[in-house]
């Protein structure tokens, strides 16, 4: 795991970002419309919640790996969105992340959308965003084909209605769902990726 503070550029950038974004946004999750209204503070909160994980990952790739990407700002219109959040030696990777979760979640319609489009990412990195204290813990990450294959035991595969594992929250969607501790290590992965492509 690794925390990363951001600084007062960096947050005022965020909320910037997830003031103006949180207009052009869908009022349901994932486009889906059996699912409840969302209110625009909830948009803003998930937006700066994911720009932050953004920011954070751009700099531990700066600071542990020397490698410069910039952080999107752009605000697209209802509709259109970046297919991914970065690439690095050809990997597409992508970034989420939540405020109190200890699950990965990951709809099991965007992996679908994704692989239509010919745009699945490879590598899915999951973070935690204290948005009160400008924190950002990078938990940890899985490569795409472990999260689908039907195979790794650590992934389960929950239904729209049932309960994430042990809380009272229902799930609007299907999703695939794994706990923090069985994703693998951030900074072993990004050792491997990078030494591999070397």
């Amino acid at each position: 795991m690794r925390t990363i503070q951001l600084t007062d550029y960096e947050y005022m950038m965020c909320v910037l970002f997830s003031e103006e974004s949180a207009r052009s946004q869908q009022k349901i999750e994932f486009g889906n419309k059996a699912t409840a209204k969302r209110f625009n503070r909830e948009i803003r909160e998930d937006t700066l919640c994911g720009k932050m994980a953004e920011v954070a990952f751009a700099r531990m790739l700066r600071e542990d790996y020397k490698i410069h990407l910039p952080v999107n700002y752009e605000v697209y219109p209802r509709g259109e969105w970046d297919d991914e959040d970065v690439i690095v030696n050809g990997k597409l990777i992508d970034i989420k992340s939540t405020q109190r979760g200890r699950f990965l979640l990951i709809e099991n319609n965007k992996i679908n959308f994704r692989k239509e489009q010919g745009k699945t990412p490879d590598i899915i990195v999951m973070c935690r965003s204290d948005l009160e204290n400008r924190l950002v813990e990078i938990v940890g990450c899985i490569s795409t084909k472990k999260l689908v294959d039907g195979r790794n035991e650590k992934v389960k595969r929950l239904k729209a209605g049932e309960f994430i594992p042990g809380t009272g929250v229902k799930l609007q969607a299907d999703n695939y769902c794994v706990r923090f501790e069985d994703l693998c290590d951030i900074k072993s992965a990004f050792d491997y990726l990078l030494e591999k492509a070397c």
